[in-house]
This record gives structure tokens, sequence and C-alpha cells, in this order.
């Protein structure tokens, strides 16, 4: 019975030890975060980055949209497709996704 009452009157942790027990974990959980969100997505984001500055006519890509075509002309921004004979559009560069090689390469075959 003594052992309960000595336990009971335990001194409490101070509001210092409450707030760092309370932001431990927390900064532990944002740095899982980073690990596995902020930093798979900036290098994501920069391979592309390098990706769509490497790009040149007549290469043939994939859009996000997934049309194929060949790149006839290279603006600032927006890239000029031909999708089929005499059929071009122009598309944002930011959305085009891959070259068709790598892209349909990546999926797998359809065909089997």
């Amino acid at each position: 019975m003594l052992d309960l009452t000595i336990l009971a009157q335990a001194p409490q942790p101070g509001p210092m030890e409450q707030l760092v027990s309370m932001l431990v974990p927390l900064g532990i959980i944002f740095f899982i975060f980073y690990l596995l969100i902020w930093r798979p997505q900036a290098k994501q984001r920069t391979d592309h980055e390098q990706f769509l500055k490497a790009l040149s006519v007549d290469d043939e890509v994939v859009t996000n949209g997934g049309i194929l075509g060949r790149i006839r002309n290279i603006g600032e921004d927006v890239v000029t497709i031909e999708i089929s004979k005499g059929t071009k559009m122009q598309v944002l560069k930011r959305n085009i996704l891959g070259k068709q090689d790598a892209v349909i390469g990546a999926g797998g075959s359809d065909s089997e």
C-alpha cells in the first residue's frame, strides 16, 4: 500500500518537459515526411526540368494526356507536335511526359 502512495505523489513533469515530449515526436514525423515525400518529389521535378531542356526537334514524345507525336517546333513554353502527317498541335512544354520509347517501354506490352 505504501508503494502506491509514493507513486501517486510522484512529481508531475513541468510545462517545459511536456512541451519537449510533444515536440520530439512531431519533429520525427516531419523528418520522415521530408524523407518519404519532399525529397523524392524534388528530385523527380528536377529530372523532368532537365528532360524538358534537352528536348529537340524530331524527338518522339508522349504528353500527359497520352497523345503521341513528333516535335516540330520548340518555343519557350509551348511545343508544336505533329500527331499525324500534316496534323500539328501545340501543347505546353510542361505537359510532355517523356519520350515515346521510354514511356511505352516502361509500361509493358499490351499486345500479348
